[in-house]
């Protein structure tokens, strides 16, 4: 199956997209999401549009699959497609000449775009051209060093002694609870108790993590973990820990029933 193609990203509210491109587009829309969950992404008309009108006003559509070799091609195509049926201020890019990091070079009338669209701060026009940056060149003193060495010592580290200490009270609280020290040691829950827990857990599931995960979100947690995701980055992109990954991965939480 071929993963290389043209997307858009539409708001589905004023109708803008953002046009773009990829070796693997579902890979790339997770990591467009992962970005804009995190007020991180580098199109900053995009970002202010999420984060205007949520998320759940935005479509990822996939427009076609093609040969990586055609992608910038096919994308400028559909870039000037939609620049033709649109106005320019209807489209998310900021540089509406197709690019990627396949490691392609830009084409001549490419380039000559390029630096008509830089002129305004380019050379003289740059502010801050001719000077020189006030800390360029400055190397640090022994004499600096050392007085910054001299007001460190004796100091302690803020986290001095907090592991070991944390381990030693976990240690003795575990060993409070061992064997028959246990309340419930000796004893087995009963049928209606039983049947209980199974009831709380089966309503836990329905409100898991304050109602941040549903079953296709579940779905796709697992189905990335397959596909080489960590659980701290799936963490970030689905707003939940990475125990709750954890526990999702190996159906500790969310299991059909």
């Amino acid at each position: 199956m071929m993963n290389s193609g043209i997307y858009i990203i539409k708001n589905l509210l004023n109708e803008k997209i953002y046009v773009g491109s990829s070796v693997n587009i579902k890979k790339r829309f997770q990591e467009h999401k992962f970005d804009l969950r995190r007020n991180k992404h580098a199109n900053f008309h995009l970002q202010k549009s999420w984060n205007l009108y949520g998320e759940e006003n935005f479509l990822f559509i996939e427009l076609e699959y093609c040969d990586k070799t055609l992608l910038l091609e096919r994308e400028q195509l559909w870039i000037d497609y939609y620049k033709t049926n649109k106005e320019e201020k209807d489209l998310y890019n900021i540089c509406q000449i197709a690019g990627n990091t396949l490691g392609r070079k830009h084409s001549e009338q490419a380039k000559e775009k390029i630096s008509k669209n830089h002129s305004d701060v380019s050379g003289e026009k740059n502010p801050m051209f001719g000077r020189t940056s006030p800390n360029a060149g400055i190397i640090m003193s022994e004499e600096h060093r050392q007085k910054i060495s001299n007001s460190l010592k004796g100091k302690k580290s803020w986290n001095e002694g907090l592991t070991k200490n944390n381990n030693k009270s976990l240690k003795k609280q575990a060993e409070n609870i061992m064997g028959e020290n246990n309340p419930f040691f000796g004893k087995q829950h009963t049928e209606e108790t039983k049947q209980k827990i199974k009831q709380s857990r089966k309503i836990s599931n329905a409100n898991l993590t304050n109602a941040k995960l549903d079953w296709e979100k579940v779905s796709e947690i697992r189905k990335l973990k397959k596909e080489g995701y960590s659980n701290r980055k799936l963490g970030l992109l689905f707003g939940v820990s990475s125990t709750t990954i954890y526990s999702i991965v190996h159906h500790i939480m969310w299991r059909e029933e």
